[in-house]
């Protein structure tokens, strides 16, 4: 129970701190996915 408690918190910390790593690039790839989502919509509807 313990370990398991204890490899839950040591997997929670790295998934915490490989997502500060990645959060930019991320949110980098998300932005222009959502624009070149918008301009296909613009396309599609004009």
């Amino acid at each position: 129970m313990h370990v398991n408690a204890f490899l839950f918190l040591l997997a929670w910390r790295m998934s915490v701190t490989v997502g500060a790593l990645l959060l930019p690039l991320a949110s980098r790839m998300l932005a222009r996915a959502f624009l070149l989502l918008l301009a296909w919509r613009m396309l599609v509807s004009a």
